[in-house]
């Protein structure tokens, strides 16, 4: 624990150029989130104005959460991480805000780049850069954001937390999680995929499975280990019998 404070303390921190990024995307977010929320009756610019900073906080705490995963593993594994606004996907979430009016909500707005710290993998099997490790790099992400989900979800299913305030954030990291694990170049999804098909068939699963038992059973907190359990019987599904050969 000692030898990890001590990374952190070295590389761990967000650069002013970073938190700028999550500023831009906290902001943008905030904006594609509440674009239909300007006024219940008529158009309100106190109450548009007042859920824009309210799902702007929202954003900028599942961002970070999000990166601090990344950054956390692969200070673990021996990399530093550069976090970046996902300019293509930013720019496509906007438009499709206007042209929806509000009801299409792309959240991929953020991309990671993995840097190796040589120091801090000596000894390491492969020591260089390899695909194996940058995936489970960047898995780190939308696991952090799903278990950020589950618990914000049993606190307030607990009473501890606002229930309204609680499943905003539950619904918010499970949609950024599933929005950044899209196999799509520049998001965390494409490495994943390319690492090891398998283990991103049975973590997309568990999302969707967490999304129905969540949606529409009401389980919150517990339907973390229930939805596990549940994708990786549809994995099994998958792999043995509506994709066979491809594994």
């Amino acid at each position: 624990m000692r030898n990890f404070w001590d990374k952190w303390n070295r590389y761990g921190w967000f650069s002013h150029a970073e938190f700028i990024a999550f500023g831009i995307v906290s902001v943008a977010l905030g904006m594609v989130l509440s674009w239909s929320l300007w006024g219940y009756e008529e158009f309100d610019v106190l109450t548009g104005l007042g859920n824009w900073l309210y799902w702007s906080v929202l954003a900028g705490v599942v961002v970070f959460v999000h990166h601090a995963g990344q950054r956390a593993w692969g200070l673990v594994t021996g990399f530093k991480l550069e976090h970046k606004v996902y300019v293509n996907g930013l720019v496509l979430s906007l438009l499709l805000m206007m042209l929806s009016q509000g009801r299409l909500k792309l959240l991929a707005v953020t991309s990671a780049e993995e840097k190796l710290v040589p120091i801090h993998r000596l000894g390491a099997f492969r020591h260089g850069e390899n695909v194996a490790t940058i995936a489970q790099i960047t898995m780190a992400g939308p696991v952090a954001c799903v278990v950020f989900a589950a618990v914000m979800g049993a606190l307030g299913s607990a009473g501890v937390l606002g229930v309204s305030v609680a499943k905003d954030v539950f619904w918010l990291a499970l949609s950024f999680a599933a929005w950044n694990v899209l196999p799509v170049p520049g998001l965390d999804g494409a490495k994943i995929v390319y690492w090891n098909r398998f283990l991103y068939v049975w973590f997309v699963c568990s999302l969707a499975a967490y999304w129905f038992v969540a949606g529409a059973l009401g389980i919150f907190g517990l339907g973390f280990p229930l939805a596990v359990v549940v994708g990786l019987g549809l994995t099994f599904l998958f792999v043995k019998v509506l994709a066979k050969g491809l594994f």
